[in-house]
């Protein structure tokens, strides 16, 4: 799916209210920022193998899950949530926004967002999974060090004008109606951040960084 969206809180809920296999995912969008504080899970792996199960042990129900085991190489966020993580899971069908892992490169590193549910970690379609390689390094910054300090302020897409906000701790995002992609310069490079003030505005992670390394060389 090209654009971010919300985490699995909301292809949870769709799930809920799917009545039957042939009606379709339907996926709001949401910054980086937003699925990092959505989400319960946040990690960086390695897909390494895909097996279809049932969660509920029951014979006489079809293999409605994907199991995908995976190898962790670092967790970002949910340490007291999971020890020894080796699965994710996911619904089989895609009208249920079930995740469909496509890549063969089994080397290949992916940032995941998910939420523990009945002790098991779910993904879907719905949430942010993709290659760490892809992402810019504003983003990297951002699930590492920076979109946690910005989880009490909130970023409203904005889908068409007129948009507003309507409070001081929103922040409009207006990457689709400017550039007409999720994933221009706010999406790659901004963080929705707390000030002194108590209102939330845009900050450029790449002014941070930038920031940081003179306050650094400064002390030096």
């Amino acid at each position: 799916m090209d654009t971010f969206t919300y985490g699995f809180l909301a292809a949870a809920l769709l799930l809920l209210a799917s009545s039957g296999p042939s009606e379709a995912c339907s996926c709001f969008p949401a910054h980086p920022q937003t699925a990092y504080c959505n989400g319960g899970v946040v990690i960086k792996a390695r897909f390494v193998g895909a097996t279809k199960v049932n969660l509920n042990n029951r014979t006489s129900e079809e293999l409605g899950w994907i199991q995908y085991e995976i190898k962790v190489g670092k967790i970002f966020k949910g340490f007291d949530l999971i020890t020894d993580l080796q699965f994710l899971y996911t619904p089989s069908e895609e009208s249920l926004c079930g995740y469909t892992h496509l890549s063969t490169n089994k080397s290949e590193e992916f940032v995941i967002i998910g939420n523990m549910i009945d002790g098991k970690v779910r993904i879907s379609s719905c949430g942010f999974i993709r290659p760490w390689d892809e992402l810019s390094a504003s983003q990297k910054r951002g699930i590492m060090q920076i979109y946690k300090n910005g989880c009490n302020c909130t970023i409203v897409p904005c889908l068409s004008m007129p948009c507003s906000i309507n409070g001081d701790t929103e922040c409009l995002w207006t990457d689709r109606l400017i550039s007409r992609s999720w994933k221009a310069y706010q999406t790659q490079h901004n963080a929705c951040l707390p000030q002194s003030s108590g209102t939330c505005t845009w900050q450029s992670m790449k002014l941070r960084a930038a920031s940081t390394t003179l306050k650094s060389s400064a002390v030096l």
